[in-house]
């Protein structure tokens, strides 16, 4: 199973808090393209978790790495009202 399935399982189950520990000790500090799953799943745990400037911040780097990436857009447009 891959961080990205591990961190979703985590908030699909109520456990944003878990999801957020799990993914941001396992994302690598450089390179956003190869890992545009788990950055977009840990901008949804901490959407979740209230933390909308760091949820902003994440999926502002899914979507420069892959545009259009599932509802990046739409996320950020809502995180931004």
């Amino acid at each position: 199973m891959c961080i990205r399935d591990s961190g979703e399982c985590l908030l699909k189950s109520g456990s944003p808090g878990e999801a957020v520990d799990l993914l941001r000790a396992n994302l690598r500090t450089e390179g956003d393209a190869g890992q545009v799953g788990p950055l977009y799943v840990l901008g949804l745990a901490l959407q979740a978790e209230g933390e909308v400037e760091a949820a902003r911040e994440v999926l502002g780097r899914v979507e420069a790495a892959r545009p259009g990436y599932r509802d990046t857009a739409e996320r950020l447009s809502e995180l931004s009202l």
